[in-house]
């Protein structure tokens, strides 16, 4: 099972559209919202919409943190509110992580959307964000990892 974990802090206009999109997604898995003190309603759509919600301290490594020792699944995929996940980025990482027992985690390509001349001087564009070949281009995730294999210290970061 996939553990996905997503730190918030008031993201009540970007929750609901990465949830539904989650929602559609084929392999096993559990969504973990760790909020950080948000002000909005982003607690209330991330509890009427079923998923495990925890509360941290303010900061996305405290998030993370409690999100990933709360996990149940054997992989932990980390996303920000504002990630646009193709309807095939869990089958991708089940693929890849099923295809060598050697590789303990990934990450998605960064990709950044947006006209603006600032944008088009980061490193990658919106556009070729498919699903073929290696695992590829999600705008605004993090990584996915072998929870067996996550060993860091989180005691610090809560």
């Amino acid at each position: 099972m996939i553990s996905i974990i997503i730190p918030t802090l008031n993201e009540e206009g970007l929750l609901p559209p990465l949830l539904d999109t989650v929602r559609q997604q084929k392999p096993a898995h559990e969504v973990i919202i760790v909020d950080g003190g948000s002000r909005d309603r982003t607690l209330e759509i991330a509890r009427n919409r079923g998923v495990r919600t925890f509360v941290s301290r303010c900061g996305r490594g405290a998030g993370m943190a409690i999100g990933a020792e709360a996990a149940r699944g054997d992989v932990l995929f980390f996303l920000y509110a504002d990630s646009v996940l193709p309807s095939c980025a869990l089958d991708r990482i089940d693929k890849v992580l099923a295809a060598d027992a050697n590789i303990i985690g990934g990450n998605f390509r960064l990709v950044f959307d947006g006209g603006t001349k600032f944008s088009r001087r980061l490193p990658g564009s919106a556009h070729g964000s498919g699903c073929s070949g290696s695992i590829t281009a999600i705008p605004g995730s993090l990584s996915a990892a072998r929870s067996t294999n996550f060993s860091a210290d989180f005691a610090r970061y809560r």
